[in-house]
């Protein structure tokens, strides 16, 4: 539960960000831009520009690997294969994943740097993490 709750309230610091570029950019879908385009998941109203998936994987993937260090990689990986599945599902662009992976970043560094959101992180993995070994 403690683990969830960094994660929503990641995801809620996140949501605003995602918005306003969204609303920015205004950029279509590729099955808007192009017929041909058939997505292999269920067509999304909101723009493409940034992905909202990619920034929510970069950055629940920057907490987890802070409360799990020695899994660090893969789960970065991980966060990133999220937005490199929604190119490959035909919804967004390359570049629409970049800018997500980027602003999921820079939302994580921001919440990592803020000390309540570090102490609750810290209370987190004292109480539902333990190192693999």
């Amino acid at each position: 539960p403690l683990t969830e709750a960094l994660l929503v309230r990641a995801a809620a610091d996140a949501r605003p960000c995602v918005a306003a570029a969204k609303g920015a950019h205004a950029r279509p879908r590729p099955y808007a831009a192009d017929a041909r385009v058939d997505p292999l998941v269920a067509r999304e109203t909101t723009a493409s520009f940034p992905s909202g998936h990619a920034t929510r994987g970069a950055l629940f993937a920057a907490v987890l690997a802070e409360l799990a260090p020695e899994r660090r990689e893969p789960i970065l990986r991980r966060g990133a294969e999220i937005g490199e599945d929604r190119v490959i599902a035909g919804v967004h662009y390359p570049s629409d994943v970049l800018a997500g992976e980027r602003l999921g970043r820079a939302v994580a560094q921001v919440l990592l740097a803020d000390p309540g959101f570090r102490a609750a992180l810290e209370e987190a993995r004292a109480k539902e993490w333990r190192p693999v070994r």
